[in-house]
């Protein structure tokens, strides 16, 4: 029997995605290990198999909202689609344990590590924040930490934004897990904001310091009393001596009033940045690494060295500073120069330089990696913007030291010698210039998903620009993009590339592109003309783009001796209307009137679709059935208190 053969056979995929195994089972779906065909790496699959609005409506805000985020700290989103009556949303595959795992296993996480995971998380949310999303369920169960030493923030499934003007849960229900709920969270009336997160986030420092939640995880009076008013077991109770700025950060967040807490989360940051400034960042994230695992020797990390040498010169600085003012001197000198490498450890360590220059690399995206284990490069050299140089001091021996930028990768190997041969050899410390080079606009494999903005679930039409026999062989004569000054198909577009560039490439990376979609038509609807740019960065090699497409609207002009008519539709007094090129929903007796002579003038916009309208819910109903641009004119009289039409 041929064995490989077999293997192939016994594949499964779901659309083009290879499954690997299953990861979670529940009542709504699952969750499954997957492959990425193109990117060729594993990935989470998410399959919701119920058919409950609320449920598919949840399903979709999380991929919505994921859309738009590029960021370290948060988990990444590939895909969303539907096949057969499952639908599914694909996104990075973190290997590591949730947050609240790793509490369980360590009974609490030390100090400086949960400042550490704090900052990592808050990095995160604040870029959510920046895109309008609030994350309303933050708890250590949708934080990820990696093998790796990464913190990520995932489960964006009751997120909303802030520009959102309908929330997809129900009036007078309430979303979220009572232990991190904010007091706001608990009134249907009251204004969910980014310090709800905020909050939240308190309560997982929290419960990451001390072991403990601070508040009972259920809904109760007695709960709620607590959360209202801020009664919680004081955190020193379960950690002696903990530091000032754990204090400050817990006093900032856990605020019952959202006014006392911080406006965002950007002084946090702040105070976290300057606190870590002093320290490593390779070595901090070999400390998450271990706590991952379980290391016994977590506390002997070499993060932890240097911690606790900290806190022992600062006390040290304290009762010198009571004897006499040199010795605080001293020990402030000793630390902040890195002077205990030179001092205790000048045989084991040497001091090296590493300087490179980002040439015309993304600055957002450039990693140092030392012996693989990277940091996100920051050019804040006063002279040159465009120098990295930072001086690190590191075991004697060889080490790799790697500039990354997307598929960009400079590798080079150097042995460091101890900072007692460094003064042996009369040199003060080594200095390593890694050459960075000009790159050059590379092709770039371009996935296009075109959407109904009005039900993210239905995918309209897709577009690959790979491989190029389908471009080809389709009729996209409704997606065109710019060339030469005018736009044509994209068919056109391939096969002028194809006759004019040697390489037959349709799309480079540092290019911006501009692309139309007009005349499309599905199932009897025409769709709005819609133009969108992109703009591919130096290091782009494959990109997924998410177009949403509004439908034409059909119009319903009034004509009425009277404005501000009670127009009731489908039962509802309120829906879709569009206005400035987008819908919105509104009232639809708010609809603007314009006065001609005795009359008044009004037009609704709604979506292509079948309609009861009325005057008043008692009015006699006409029923319509309206499609793409059509124009219907309703001419309404009120006497003596009736409307006739």
């Amino acid at each position: 029997m041929d064995d490989k053969k077999n293997t192939t056979q016994e594949k499964k995929f779901i659309k083009n995605y290879e499954i690997l195994g299953i990861i979670g089972k529940g009542g709504m779906g699952e969750v499954f290990l997957a492959k990425h065909p193109t990117l060729k790496r594993e990935i989470i699959l998410k399959r919701l198999k119920i058919r409950e609005k609320e449920a598919q409506e949840r399903f979709l805000q999380e991929a919505k909202v994921m859309l738009d985020f590029r960021n370290e700290n948060i988990v990444q989103f590939y895909d969303h689609f539907k096949e057969a009556t499952s639908t599914y949303i694909a996104m990075e595959y973190v290997k590591g344990k949730a947050l609240n795992k790793i509490i369980e296993e360590n009974e609490s996480i030390p100090v400086p590590l949960a400042l550490f995971i704090l900052y990592q998380i808050a990095l995160g949310l604040y870029h959510a924040h920046s895109k309008k999303v609030i994350h309303r369920d933050i708890k250590p169960h949708n934080i990820l930490i990696s093998k790796d030493g990464d913190v990520k923030l995932t489960d964006f499934g009751i997120a909303m934004k802030t520009t959102d003007l309908k929330d997809i849960t129900k009036t007078g229900v309430v979303v979220g897990t009572p232990a991190y709920m904010s007091p706001e969270q608990f009134s249907s009336k009251k204004e969910i904001t980014y310090q709800s997160d905020i909050y939240s986030l308190g309560v997982v420092f929290y419960e990451m310091l001390t072991g403990q939640r601070p508040f009972k995880n259920e809904y109760s009076t007695e709960v709620l009393d607590a959360i209202v008013n801020g009664k919680f077991v004081s955190p020193q109770k379960y950690v002696k001596d903990l530091p000032a700025i754990a204090q400050k950060i817990l006093s900032k967040t856990l605020r019952p009033n959202p006014k006392d807490r911080f406006k965002s989360l950007f002084p946090l940051i702040k105070i976290l940045k300057q606190y870590f400034k002093p320290y490593n960042i390779l070595e901090m994230k070999d400390a998450i690494k271990r706590i991952v695992v379980l290391d016994k020797n977590l506390l002997n990390a070499q993060f932890f060295v240097h911690y606790n040498k900290k806190k022992a010169s600062n006390i040290y600085k304290i009762i010198a500073l009571s004897v006499f003012f040199i010795g605080s001197v001293l020990g402030t000198l000793f630390f902040y120069t890195n002077s205990y490498y030179e001092l205790v450890f000048p045989y084991k360590y040497g001091k090296v330089s590493i300087e490179f220059n980002k040439a015309n690399l993304n600055e957002d995206n450039i990693f140092l990696g030392i012996d693989n284990k990277y940091q996100k490069a920051i050019f804040d050299n006063p002279k040159n913007k465009s120098l990295f140089r930072k001086e690190f001091y590191l075991p004697e021996g060889e080490h790799s030291f790697t500039v990354v930028s997307g598929s960009y990768k400079n590798t080079k190997r150097y042995y460091i010698y101890s900072i007692t041969d460094q003064k042996k050899y009369k040199i003060n410390f080594q200095y390593i210039n890694i050459p960075v080079f000009k790159l050059t606009p590379k092709e770039v494999i371009v996935y296009f998903r075109f959407w109904n903005a009005l039900n993210m679930n239905e995918l309209l039409f897709q577009f690959d620009s790979y491989p190029y026999e389908k471009i080809e062989e389709s009729q996209f004569d409704y997606l065109k993009i710019l060339s030469n000054k005018k736009y044509i198909t994209i068919k056109d577009y391939f096969q002028n590339v194809k006759n004019f560039d040697k390489k037959g490439v349709p799309f480079y990376s540092s290019k911006k592109y501009f692309f139309k979609v007009e005349n499309f038509k599905n199932n009897g609807i025409l769709y709005d003309t819609k133009d969108f740019e992109v703009n591919f960065e130096l290091d782009d090699r494959t990109v997924v783009v998410h177009i949403p497409l509004n439908p034409v609207p059909a119009t319903i002009n009034f004509e009425s001796n009277t404005k501000n008519l009670p127009v009731i539709i489908n039962e509802n007094d309120s829906g879709l209307i569009y206005d400035s090129g987008n819908y919105n929903y509104k009232k639809y007796k708010d609809i603007h009137y314009i006065k001609k002579d005795k009359n008044f003038y009004g037009t609704l916009e709604i979506p292509p679709g079948s309609y009861n309208i009325k005057i008043l819910k008692n009015g006699d109903t006409k029923s319509y059935k309206l499609t793409s641009g059509r124009i219907i004119n309703l001419i309404v009289k009120k006497e003596n208190g009736k409307y006739i039409y």
